[in-house]
């Protein structure tokens, strides 16, 4: 096989910074293989300026929410957001997972290769079964009324018990 070789003045790692003395190598359908010493690099090494960096990773998003994106006020305080969310997030299946499809599509784009993603549902398994992104999921709970503590708790587990099941199917 042959690999695509690249260089460049710094290469981030993901946790450090490595200098021009280092080459990422990758497989044709850009899958990373690994980061050698140039000296081990061999011929057709692709010199690039700047930095490089194989992927970035989005530490925190709300896939769910996408359809969100543009409709809610910045800056009015964590209770109007919370107001907000909860009074727009139930919309017709189709765009919620249009929009779905359309966020991982730009996140794609902008280099990010891995997500955590918030979940107050499982809306975004369909998108997350075709493994464009490697997520790992938090299954969120949130309320603020202590007689509806059980019935969202319980709400949560079913959430999760469906990534469960769909991370056991489907590795």
């Amino acid at each position: 096989m042959a690999y695509l070789k690249f260089r460049a003045d710094q290469l981030f790692t993901g946790s450090e910074m490595l200098g021009s003395d280092h080459v990422l190598l990758c497989r044709p359908d850009g899958i990373i293989e690994g980061i050698l010493p140039i000296s081990e690099a061999g011929d057709g090494i692709r010199s690039l300026r700047g930095i490089l960096s194989p992927g970035f990773i989005n530490c925190h998003c709300h896939l769910e929410l996408s359809h969100l994106k543009g409709m809610i006020p910045e800056q009015t305080g964590m209770i109007q957001f919370l107001l907000d969310v909860t009074g727009q997030r139930n919309v017709e299946r189709e765009r919620i997972e249009e929009a779905i499809e359309e966020a991982e599509k730009e996140m794609l784009k902008n280099g990010i290769v891995a997500a955590g993603d918030i979940c107050n549902t499982s809306d975004t398994l369909f998108q997350k079964k075709k493994k464009k992104l490697a997520y790992h999921n938090f299954i969120e709970v949130i309320g603020f009324i202590e007689q509806t503590a059980g019935k969202r708790f319980a709400l949560a587990l079913e959430v999760y018990e469906q990534f469960r099941l769909a991370h056991q199917d489907h590795g």
